[in-house]
């Protein structure tokens, strides 16, 4: 049992006989005094027993209302995250009625920094009294809103840069726009079968600016026949559906009645998203639009086709404004059907991105004189959608190479689906462009089911075949599974249709060597100098390891600049005008170091750290941060790399800030 100090044992007791009252119905003013800690109540409900409502009653009758917390969450958390932000987590839903544990780990006063099954629990009764949907213990957007509107105001002034009030979480950075919308690839001529709920039928995925986080408030979306196909089809809307969701992220935030799209409105109308659908800057987020069928169809309405489009996104950015765009695939129309309840059961094959650890640009080491097998060069997810299997027997993956062609560089491929090898080709492409076919892999993929597809490849030996650095990425898309040398049907025989494979999605290249470096992001930093009179000038820091492997030590060129044979920068955000005041490339010192590069010896790390300064005196405001592109390496102490490393920077970048002139 939890343990409590004598002086507070009055106040137990005084719980006690308040939960008898609560059980009588009387209803009592308790002074502010009184109140107990979370522990306190956890030792009334072990000692007498009570549910988690009433544990909720208690807690709030003699603390004079629920507390909030003081602790602003800024990322979503699932089963095995960890961090401080967990631990917070557990604290709110402990202080809040919603215990994740009554006793050890996870109880009140011994919360931990891991997400487990009991924190998921917890949180799922939490977003279930909150009517928040779905209630599966998910931590995602429009949760961490719920909760953070709970933030205790202090007395702080802040030292954020954003100034928008969203009445949801605030907002990072200056002035914002949404830089790109782009379709969602996988949802594309849809079926919204009769009487189904929440059928995808369109998707964007948009990107924030640089330059402040977004939170999306409205969309306005417009549904039109199309009367060139469906010449005698009701023109109703709601004939054919019975609800409108928006999604974001994959939480619900909007749901209208499908009437409230009328002729006389031409079915265009404006929704209010619920709060929370921020996008942080630079970052992307998914909006998704949903249909549910109605439940009955005329029978000359089955097949008929609609368009919708998302005519307009309303955000708010960090400075307040709001604004409306259309940009990229906004105002676009997105094509779906309705159907009757055997044809919405129609089975569809879906591609979409697997693995960004595999996929992204790596530099991979190689041996020189013997073959390194089982390299994971590609991954996807492929996905059947319906009520059918899906027999797969053959399937294409095509490669490009660059330095030289596809079959110097590697001499064969296997395909492995969920874990299983299930296929196996030799590779002599005498080209930098070609198509490898597994064939006979004779794999059912389940109806509902989504699996990981990998593709590995045995890479020659570099001596002899093909040149340091030569890289190769892979590609299974519209144009493999759209030809005949992708052989899938269905459960009853049926070849899929064209219209019935969607989505595509490719590797990026990576670079082979056999001797070389990888380089992995550490931390980074922008800051704007506190001194009103040099709000032009941003001081900047990216920490980095880098690890040498193969046989030989390597020398990383100690020059620095936007335009050097050495550690190369560019700077983010609006055009900059400005000048570089500073920077350099530090380590600390070890013996062997020249003159003119750090050593890094072979099968060791070393840490590094380019320090930047902008001056912006005179350049045009605007927030602005940098990122590496170009690690540049050789062989020696010399003023030349060699090797300019540029596979596998992405993370080595800051945030923007802002440079005033």
């Amino acid at each position: 049992m939890t343990q409590i100090r004598n002086t507070e044992f009055s106040k137990v007791i005084a719980g006690i006989a308040i939960l008898g009252m609560i059980a009588l119905g009387f209803s009592f003013a308790v002074p502010q005094a009184q109140a107990l800690t979370q522990a306190e109540v956890d030792v009334i409900c072990t000692l007498v027993g009570c549910d988690a409502s009433t544990k909720a009653a208690l807690q709030a009758l003699v603390s004079g209302g629920t507390t909030g917390t003081s602790f602003t969450f800024t990322r979503d958390l699932t089963m095995g995250s960890t961090g401080q932000d967990v631990m917070e987590l557990q604290k709110f839903l402990n202080d809040h009625g919603f215990s994740v544990a009554l006793s050890g780990a996870g109880s009140a006063g011994m919360e931990t920094s891991y997400f487990g099954s009991l924190t998921a629990a917890a949180l799922a009764k939490y977003q279930a009294s909150k009517g928040i949907t779905p209630a599966v213990g998910y931590f995602g957007p429009i949760t961490r809103s719920a909760i953070n509107s709970t933030v205790t105001t202090g007395t702080g002034t802040g030292t954020g840069t954003g100034t928008g009030s969203t009445g949801s979480a605030t907002l990072n950075g200056g002035a914002g726009d949404i830089s790109n919308a782009t379709f969602i690839s996988a949802i594309s001529n849809e079926e919204v079968g009769e009487g189904e709920s929440d059928v995808e039928v369109a998707g964007l995925e948009i990107e924030a600016s640089q330059g402040s986080d977004i939170e999306l408030r409205a969309v306005t979306l417009d549904f039109d026949l199309n009367t060139a196909a469906n010449s005698n089809s009701n023109t109703r809307f709601d004939r054919y559906a019975e609800e409108v969701s928006v999604w974001f992220d994959g939480e619900e935030i909007a749901r209208v009645d499908a009437r409230d799209f009328t002729r006389s409105n031409n079915y265009t109308r404006s929704i209010t998203l619920d709060a929370g659908a921020i996008i942080k800057m630079d970052q992307e987020g998914d909006l998704v639009i949903a249909v549910s069928g109605a439940r009955t169809l005329d029978s000359n309405d089955v097949g008929t086709t609609w368009d919708v489009t998302v005519s307009s996104v309303r955000f708010v950015d960090a400075q307040g404004a709001i604004i409306t765009s259309t940009t990229g695939d906004i105002n676009s129309p997105r094509t779906f059907s309705f159907e009757d309840f055997a044809a919405s059961a129609n089975v569809e094959f879906r591609v979409r991105a697997g693995d960004s650890d595999i996929n992204d640009a790596r530099v991979i080491e190689v041996k020189q004189n013997s073959k390194t097998n089982g390299v994971e060069l590609f991954s996807f997810e492929i996905e059947a959608r319906g009520d059918s299997d899906i027999f797969i027997e053959d399937m294409p993956i095509f490669f490009t190479s660059n330095g030289n062609n596809i079959g110097a560089i590697i001499s064969s491929a296997e395909l492995w689906i969920d874990g299983d090898r299930v296929g196996t080709d030799n590779v002599a492409f005498a080209a930098t462009t070609g198509t490898t076919t597994f064939d006979g892999i004779d794999y059912t993929l389940g109806a509902g089911d989504r699996v990981e597809v990998i593709v590995a490849v045995d890479v020659k030996q570099q001596s002899g075949n093909f040149t340091e650095g030569s890289t190769l990425k892979a590609e299974f898309g519209t144009v493999q599974h759209g030809s005949a040398a992708f052989y899938a049907e269905d459960e009853q025989g049926n070849i899929l249709a064209t219209d019935d494979k969607i989505g595509s999605a490719t590797s990026e290249a990576h670079a082979f060597y056999i001797n070389g470096v990888n380089v992995k992001h550490v931390s980074s930093s922008a800051t704007v100098s506190d001194d009103a009179a040099l709000d032009h000038r941003g001081t900047y820091k990216i920490v980095f390891d880098v690890t040498a492997f193969g046989t030989d030590d390597i020398y990383v060129d100690k020059q620095s600049g936007t335009s050097t044979d050495g550690v190369r920068f560019i700077v983010k955000g609006n055009t900059y005008t400005g000048t570089t005041a500073q920077s350099n490339l530090e380590a600390a010192f070890l013996a062997g170091d020249g003159t003119n590069a750090y050593k890094v010896r072979a099968g060791e790390t070393r840490r590094f750290t380019l320090n930047v300064t902008l001056d912006n005196t005179g350049g045009a405001a605007g927030f602005f941060g940098i990122k590496i592109d170009q690690v540049g390496v050789g062989a020696g102490d010399d003023t030349t790399a060699e090797t300019a490393i540029t596979a596998g920077l992405d993370a080595l970048e800051t945030n923007n800030v802002n440079l005033q002139n």
